[in-house]
């Protein structure tokens, strides 16, 4: 339970740091995960976002991703992601590429995962290239007794140096979360608290997340 008490801990400090102006970000989406083989997954997932802060548009965003789980508690994905924002009559596209390795360790009915993912976004004319390493502990509980399955996680996004620029740490996050049963499908609803590392003076960014989570086996539909 350490894991639980310390990031209760990081949200309690960084709404007790969050300046009264604080902006609001809403995302909604779904995901339609696909079993395809024993080992080998996919997942497609459509999403919106809206970001309260000034010059901040709505994004639409849609990504594929493909999981590899040679073992139980290790998985390797690769994804990619495309988001659309206008920008008055502007329509601005950014890619995504990443690579993610995640562990998994089960302790009683809590689950530990560790996930390492180096991402990728190219050059735009509206951007220059960034390329990040993004580090996330999640800690959930999953128990027979309870109708619905709570986590929490800490996640560090540290920006990799290019030319002169002396920054490094970029943000961190702090998140809870519920999973809920619906039957054809799950529902997560997340909250989570952004602090910029690199500019600390900036105001904390809350976050609220709805989405929908269906799975399909294709295993089963070959047979």
């Amino acid at each position: 339970m350490r894991w639980v008490s310390a990031c209760l801990v990081g949200l309690c400090w960084l709404l007790s740091s969050a300046p009264a102006e604080a902006s609001l970000e809403l995302r909604g989406g779904a995901e339609l995960d696909l079993r395809l083989a024993r080992i080998l997954s996919a997942s497609l997932e459509q999403e919106l976002r809206y970001d309260g802060r000034p010059g901040e548009p709505q994004q639409w965003l849609s990504s594929v991703e493909l999981g590899l789980r040679p073992q139980k508690f290790f998985r390797l994905e690769l994804g990619y992601r495309i988001s659309r924002r206008s920008l008055g009559n502007t329509v601005e596209l950014r890619h995504r590429l990443w690579l993610a390795a995640r562990l998994r360790a089960r302790l009683g009915p809590l689950r530990l995962t560790f996930r390492e993912r180096y991402q990728l976004r190219p050059a735009t004319t509206f951007d220059e290239l960034r390329q990040h390493l993004v580090s996330k502990a999640t800690l959930a509980l999953r128990s027979h007794s309870l109708p619905f399955e709570p986590s929490c996680w800490v996640e560090l996004f540290a920006r990799l140096p290019k030319g002169s620029s002396p920054f490094l740490a970029d943000k961190l996050r702090f998140g809870l979360g519920l999973m809920l049963p619906l039957g054809l499908c799950e529902l997560s609803l997340e909250g989570q608290l952004e602090r910029s590392l690199r500019q600390p003076e900036e105001p904390l960014l809350p976050i609220l997340s709805m989405q929908l989570e269906f799975e399909m086996d294709l295993r089963r539909s070959r047979r």
